[in-house]
């Protein structure tokens, strides 16, 4: 157990971990919108697809403002994850 009255600067193992939980999680977000995103491609070219406006204004949504916004999230995790890394790699250099 770390005496954390004793400690100084970033845990970066704890770091490194978060950093792996936002990359897994990141990972399995965009595993869902594959999944979500083949299944509306094939309701596309399927006849309930083109069967009436309903379906042609929800994939309008979701193509224009929901899957995008999730790509963005999948980024973001992303882009956190790597933050983290690069900081504890930071402490550990300053450290050394």
């Amino acid at each position: 157990m770390v005496d954390r009255s004793q400690f100084h600067g970033m845990d970066t193992e704890s770091s490194r971990e978060g950093a792996r939980q936002l990359d897994s999680g990141a990972s399995e977000v965009q595993g869902m919108l594959d999944l979500a995103n083949q299944a509306i491609q094939a309701l596309r070219g399927s006849a309930y697809g083109a069967a009436g406006p309903g379906f042609a204004q929800w994939d309008q949504q979701w193509s224009g403002e929901v899957n995008p916004q999730l790509q963005r999230a999948v980024e973001n995790l992303r882009s956190n994850a790597a933050e983290l890394n690069r900081r504890a790699q930071m402490q550990e250099d300053a450290s050394a």
